[in-house]
């Protein structure tokens, strides 16, 4: 019975709500510019969600040439390989400070949206 209720004890702490930042909490990290954990957190978090777009965006388009039924017809972004990443920060800094209509939206929403803007693809271009 001890090891029911603890196996039961242990299932209930261990559960973690799932947690998307918002442009809003994410620019007042970026904008802290006097925490260097704040700043690594504002970096750290945009490279996270830039780097999990990029797979799924490659996906797209590999999945794409080999016709594959179901996915878009095209990436949803073609973002030049020689972009850095701190070239990415200012980027999406710059848009959601343009568009504070848009903070309260979850930053990997976002993301998507700057990047299209950004970098639209065109027929000769890859992601």
């Amino acid at each position: 019975m001890r090891t029911i209720t603890f196996a039961i004890l242990f299932s209930i702490l261990m559960v973690v709500p799932s947690y998307a930042m918002t442009g809003n909490k994410w620019l007042q990290f970026c904008n802290d510019e006097k925490s260097d954990f704040l700043m690594g957190m504002c970096f750290g978090y945009l490279v996270g969600v830039s780097n999990t777009t990029e797979m799924y965006n490659i996906r797209q388009f590999y999945a794409k040439e080999k016709g594959k039924e179901g996915l878009t017809a095209m990436p949803r972004y073609c973002k030049p390989q020689t972009v850095t990443d701190e070239q990415e920060l200012k980027i999406v800094k710059k848009w959601l400070n343009e568009h504070p209509e848009e903070l309260h939206e979850q930053l990997f929403v976002s993301y998507h949206f700057v990047m299209r803007e950004t970098f639209p693809c065109t027929e000769n271009t890859t992601p």
